[in-house]
Formats: C-alpha cells, structure tokens, sequence
C-alpha cells in the first residue's frame, strides 16, 4: 500500500503511519478539491486487488479530508478524522 500511495503523491505530500492501520497524507499548498481528490485516487488505489500466495486479497480505505495550517495540527487531524468515519458511514450505508 505504501508503494501505491507514494506513488500517486510524488512529492507533493508525505504519508505518515499514525499506528495500526490509520495514516495521514500531508500536502503543503493543496487546496481542499486537490485534497479530495487526491483522497479518491488514493481509495482506489488502496482497493485494487493484491496478489498474495496464489489468491487475491482486496482491502478498502475510508478517507477523510481536512484543510489548514501546520498551526492547525490537532484540529486537522480530528476534522480529518471525523470525516473519515463520516465517508465510512455512508459506504456502510450504501452497502
């Protein structure tokens, strides 16, 4: 997965393991639709299918988005969570 996400962001963000399987992707300069829709290709990214000891395995992410600045750390990364269980929600909604 990281290979996939790094690879969609070059360098323009980082991604950052916060622990178990929750990350963050930081973009310095992007503006909240560049950071949506950064946020979907990385979703997409995540589900594509693995390869993995002759079978296939496919696994999802939620994702959401938050906007500021650096000053902004703790709230950024609540709003992003809250945001995240939002878009979780409604895929659990539309299953």
């Amino acid at each position: 997965m990281a290979r996939r996400v790094t690879a969609l962001l070059g360098r323009a963000g980082t991604v950052a393991r916060l622990g178990g399987d929750e990350f963050a992707v930081l973009l310095p300069g992007a503006d909240p639709g560049r950071a949506r829709m950064l946020a979907d290709l990385i979703a997409a990214a995540v589900g594509e299918p693995i390869p993995v000891a002759g079978t296939t395995v496919t696994v999802g992410a939620s994702v959401g988005v938050a906007a500021g600045t650096p000053a902004d750390a703790d709230r950024l990364l609540r709003d992003a969570d809250a945001a995240m269980y939002r878009t979780k929600q409604a895929r659990r909604s539309a299953s």
